[in-house]
Formats: C-alpha cells, sequence, structure tokens
C-alpha cells in the first residue's frame, strides 16, 4: 500500500512495455496513416478508416472541397513529422483546426491499432472477462500492482487506491483495462467489484484517452482494441490538443493540486518534454521526494532534467540537509525502476530536509572615545 501520498506521471515508456509506440514512433505511424492521396479516384495511400471517418465527420459527399483542405493540412503534418518530436509538438505548433482534426484521427487509429495488437487484447473477443496475468510479471503494472495489495487484506480492497494519484500523459486505455483484472486475479473477486473502486483512483488525462472504456460507462464506448469509423469519431472527441488542455481549467488545477499535495512524485516511462512538464509547474511541499527514470538519456540531461525538476517546483530556492536531493532519477527501464525503489514507495513520508541559516547580524563595532592630547 502506499503509505504518503503519491503521484504517478506517466510516460510513453510506461505502455511500451505492452507493446505500444514510443512518441517517436508514434509520429512516424501516425504520419504513415494520414498521408493520404488518390489516384483515378482510389485511394493509393493512407489508412482507410482514418479516409471513412474523416469523410463523415465533414460529410465529405455534401461539401467535397472541405475535405480536401483537411487532406492538405495531413500533408503538412507529414511534413511536420519529419522534424517534429511528438504528435502533440507537431499540432501545438501548426495552430491549424484542420490539421488538429486529421491529427486527432491518426492518434485514435494509432493507438486502437496498438491495443488489438496488445497481448492485452488476447482473450477479448472470446474471452472478454479474461486476461492471463502472468505475461505482463515482467511490466511495471505488475509492480504496482504488488505495492497496492501489500498490507491491504480483500475486505479492505475499497481503499486500496488510497494515497495514488495518476496523471497520464498517454492516449490508452492500458491502465484502467489491466488494474480491474489484475487485483480481481490476486482476491477472487469479480472484476466488477474492482472496477467499482477503480472510480475512487484520480487519474487526470492531459491528452485526453482513446475512447472510454465500457465499463466506465454504457453509452458512447470503445471496447479495447476495436476500431471502426464509428469508435473513431466517438474517441477522437475525448482527445486533447496542448492548447486545449491549457484552456480547461479545471484539468491543470487538478493537476497542480496533486502536485502540491504530493509527499512523493515518480515519473515513469516520461520523456520530461517541456510543454508537458509546464502543465505541473507549481511550488511542491519542502519534504516531497522526486523519482523517475532516466532509460537512454544521457548524463548530461539526467543532470539537466533533475535541476529543471527542481526548478519546475520551487525547491532549486531550499537549503538542504548535506547530502540530500530532491531528484533522483534511475537508468532503468519502468519495470525494473518500480521494483527497486518499491521499499521507497511504501515507505511513510520523509522527514524535512530542508534548514534554515541562523540569524546573523554583524557585530556592533564598538564606540571608542575620540582623544584631545592639546597642543605641545
Amino acid at each position: 500500500m502506499f503509505r504518503a501520498k503519491t503521484v504517478f506521471v506517466v510516460g510513453a515508456g510506461a505502455s511500451a512495455e505492452f507493446g505500444f509506440p514510443l512518441g517517436a514512433a508514434l509520429l512516424d505511424d501516425i504520419a504513415r496513416r494520414v498521408d493520404i492521396s488518390y489516384e483515378f479516384g482510389r485511394l493509393k495511400r493512407g489508412d482507410y478508416t482514418i479516409v471513412e471517418a474523416l469523410r463523415n465527420s465533414l460529410d465529405a459527399n455534401a461539401n467535397n472541397q472541405r475535405y480536401n483542405e483537411h487532406l492538405h493540412s495531413a500533408s503538412q503534418i507529414v511534413k511536420s513529422s519529419k522534424q517534429g518530436l511528438s504528435i502533440d509538438n507537431v499540432l501545438d505548433a501548426l495552430e491549424d483546426e484542420k490539421a488538429a482534426l486529421v491529427g486527432k484521427f491518426g492518434i485514435v487509429r494509432s493507438i486502437l491499432a496498438a491495443e488489438e495488437s496488445s497481448p492485452l487484447s488476447q482473450w477479448i473477443d472470446h474471452f472478454p472477462e479474461q486476461i492471463d496475468i502472468s505475461s505482463f510479471s515482467n511490466t511495471w503494472l505488475d509492480g504496482l500492482t504488488k505495492i497496492l495489495i501489500e498490507g491491504r487484506r480483500k475486505s479492505q480492497i475499497e481503499n486500496i487506491f488510497e494515497n495514488l494519484t495518476i496523471i497520464n500523459f498517454n492516449y490508452d486505455r492500458v491502465i484502467e483495462h489491466y488494474l480491474p483484472f489484475a487485483i480481481s486475479n490476486f482476491y477472487g473477486l469479480k472484476t466488477e467489484a474492482v472496477r467499482e473502486v477503480m472510480s475512487r483512483l484520480p487519474i487526470y488525462r492531459p491528452y485526453g484517452k482513446a475512447g472510454t472504456l465500457p465499463w466506465e460507462r454504457s453509452d458512447g464506448a470503445v471496447k479495447f482494441g476495436h476500431c471502426s469509423a464509428d469508435d473513431m469519431a466517438v474517441a477522437t472527441s475525448q482527445i486533447l490538443t496542448f492548447t486545449e488542455q491549457v484552456e480547461d481549467t479545471n484539468l491543470v488545477d487538478g493537476i497542480r493540486g496533486a502536485v502540491k499535495a504530493a509527499d512523493r512524485i515518480v515519473f515513469v516511462g516520461f520523456g520530461f518534454h517541456r510543454q508537458n512538464l509546464d502543465l505541473m509547474a507549481c511550488a511542491a511541499s519542502k519534504h516531497v521526494g522526486i523519482f523517475g527514470t532516466s532509460f537512454g538519456m544521457s548524463k548530461s540531461d539526467t543532470m539537466t532534467v533533475s535541476e529543471d525538476l527542481e526548478k519546475l517546483f520551487g525547491l532549486d530556492e531550499y537549503q538542504t540537509h548535506r547530502d540530500h536531493d530532491y531528484t533522483k532519477l534511475y537508468p532503468l527501464k519502468c519495470s525494473d525502476f518500480v521494483s527497486e525503489i518499491r521499499r521507497t514507495l511504501t515507505s511513510y513520508a520523509s522527514e524535512d530536509p530542508t534548514w534554515e541559516l541562523p540569524d546573523f547580524s554583524e557585530p556592533r563595532t564598538p564606540s571608542i572615545p575620540s582623544l584631545s592630547f592639546g597642543n605641545r
């Protein structure tokens, strides 16, 4: 169990363990899918499901000009993808509503396709209420599950997510899909029982997600790993661009409120892109501990990220005890990282490591009376 208020900040590296593409690979896949062109009236390149969803949303049969304008914006996404850091970076930079719509269709199509090929959907068609838990023993979510169930009896299931908040920068639904299966498997419960408790787990989604799962709500849901043109239309409405998320004050306030109250902030598979970090910028607690993965990151960039995080959370101004660092980054993959610091994550909140300089005022110079020796 989590004995201290803990915020997990989840990035693409965390979902990579489940077969999902990282930022650059996701951008390349989206660019390939939205690279739409025709030859003699037939689709030559591009993803047919995206074409169908886009034409339906624009009523292309009645207004083909709007459709062609969106294809022009799609071609710019393809060009920009050669230099962009991520699809979010590209869509934010282009400042084009048409590109944003096409990009969202590309995001949803790519993510739902990855869900379909993920081991998490292996049983989905014939046994929708089963997954092979043993297949995920080397993932960070298996490590998270072990923390959640530690010291927690079945009768205490309603409090299993106590002290945990998740800020998920990914579009996929892996966390919401996996946790009910994993927890119910351990306790011998029905997945519905855990799904009811899932509503108590605060999950903030800065970029939205590729649709709501059926167990989360009955209408307007998208099954895990299923992707039709209708599914895409529903899921696209739940994707946010960077501009849209900034304008959602409730979302930003919720994220920063969770960070302010945290005893620990844990970055898992996170890329530390500045525009994403800016959403969390606030004054954190003076006793907070910051942990994260830096797998594949150079030593110099790791040092820079550590400094950036302490500035981001207003910790660079504090004097701390000797050998104390607020931020500890580990060059490990997500599953190894969670396993490495599990004892730390299950401990109580740390004491305040800061210290203040003692009051110091310059000693007063004694006044020396002026002497007069007269004249000789």
